[in-house]
């Protein structure tokens, strides 16, 4: 997205005249609870999310709860032992839910039998940035590996979270471009950006929608997708499965989940309201302010879409040789 796009999505967005004040007009009624960190974007989908829910439906207004301490682990615990009401929700990833359960032995939650869906938030996709220790006569990832191949000390690459999409987009450009990458692992995105602004690594992958700012000022520079195709609202960005990476094609996404016991009717209830939301002109301006692909699937789609990335991941953690975790 070009920074003029960006711009005028975000005033349009935070023109709405509920957005200011609405947490200071009423109590919140329950929790957000997210794993990441709260400057990522995530959290900033989350809080204006939230916010947009409660213009749609008063009744329902969740204050978003950043867990830092064992992060992520710890938020899916918080939501699976809270009082199935639809007080306490858990925004989710698609790496906490499809990747995490290939990833840990055993994982003190199951993405199918503790959770029910209420709504997807939208699809990103991972892009490989490099920062200013690269030369800008870097444009493409060819470019980028030739480089590495004549500076090796740089040939670290940072992704967020162990195992994570990101990190399996590293270890594929590495095994199909036949160099020998190491790809760092960040406990959250805003640690990765600083380390590529501050030189202290040359490249990583980061979600699209991060590092807005940086990616405008040129201070970071976009080199390709890792979807299979081209991410729909950026499309002019060139994939890197385009620029010869094969099998290259990962992509995540945002939701909102609920305890599997919560009572049907106010599943049923807590989903319309959802819907409504995500069915409103300022919901579509937010996906597209944060790089979002603004696909719609129902609770049933996302259980599938988990089942399925679960699937797919298994086969390349064994493939990479990732070790699993004991938790």
């Amino acid at each position: 997205m070009k920074r003029r796009d960006f711009l005028l999505a975000t005033a349009a967005l935070m023109g709405q005249s509920f957005v200011p004040n609405v947490f200071g007009a009423a109590e919140a009624t329950g929790k957000l609870v997210y794993g990441l960190d709260k400057n990522d974007l995530g959290s900033r989908l989350g809080r204006l999310s939230s916010r947009l829910l409660y213009e749609v439906a008063p009744s329902y207004l969740y204050d978003l709860v950043n867990v830092s301490e064992d992060s992520t682990l710890r938020a899916t615990n918080i939501v699976k032992r809270s009082v199935p009401d639809g007080g306490t929700l858990l925004q989710a990833t698609g790496t906490i839910m499809s990747l995490y359960p290939c990833l840990y032995e055993n994982l003190p939650y199951d993405p199918i039998n503790d959770f029910v869906p209420v709504g997807f938030l939208g699809e990103s996709t991972y892009m490989l940035v490099v920062g200013s220790t690269v030369p800008n006569s870097v444009k493409t990832v060819d470019d980028f590996i030739d480089w590495v191949f004549e500076n090796p000390r740089y040939r670290n690459i940072g992704a967020t979270l162990y195992g994570s999409e990101g990190h399996l987009a590293g270890l594929t450009l590495a095994h199909e471009k036949n160099i020998a990458l190491s790809v760092q692992a960040y406990g959250g995105t805003s640690i990765l950006v600083e380390d590529l602004l501050d030189g202290y690594i040359a490249a990583g992958f980061l979600a699209t929608g991060e590092a807005t700012e940086a990616i405008a000022a040129r201070r970071l520079r976009v080199l390709g997708v890792t979807s299979a195709e081209r991410h729909p609202p950026w499309p002019c960005v060139p994939t890197l499965a385009e620029q010869g990476v094969a099998g290259m094609d990962f992509k995540g996404w945002y939701g909102w989940l609920a305890p599997s016991n919560i009572p049907l009717k106010s599943l049923l209830k807590l989903s319309n309201a959802f819907e409504v939301m995500h069915q409103q002109p300022v919901f579509r301006t937010l996906q597209a302010s944060l790089a979002l692909n603004p696909i719609d699937l129902s609770p049933a789609e996302i259980q599938f879409r988990i089942l399925k990335d679960m699937e797919s991941c298994e086969h390349l953690y064994q493939k990479y040789g990732l070790s699993r975790i004991v938790v």
